[in-house]
């Protein structure tokens, strides 16, 4: 039983944990949570750009908004409660992945 642990271990040490295979692993690994924040960033900056838009709106005079400013308000206000959340849930995805690598003792570079 001792030669099958240790000819498992020595498999595992040679074929996984070495740089290239480790670092492929964990690439592909951290490429959908990067790929989702990359999205919530993306929305993040679309929903400042907005609230800049309504600020200078608001300074030209419009205080009184129509429906159609008023629907557009609603929709900016609901796509920053969506980025929010999204960023929220990747954050914490993100901070526990990192937990578990780093509690297994493998340390994982932030994206």
């Amino acid at each position: 039983m001792a030669t099958l642990d240790t000819r498992v271990t020595v498999d595992l040490v040679a074929e996984l944990l070495q740089p290239r295979p480790l670092r492929a692993t964990l690439a592909s690994l951290w490429a959908p949570i990067a790929e989702r924040m990359s999205e919530a960033t993306a929305a993040k900056v679309r929903c400042v750009a907005n609230s800049s838009q309504l600020n200078r709106l608001m300074e030209d005079g419009m205080d009184k908004p129509d429906g159609g400013l008023k629907e557009w308000i609603s929709a900016v206000r609901t796509e920053r409660n969506l980025t929010k959340t999204k960023l929220g849930r990747i954050r914490t995805q993100r901070r526990s992945a990192s937990d578990t690598a780093t509690t297994s003792g493998v340390q994982c570079a932030s994206t």
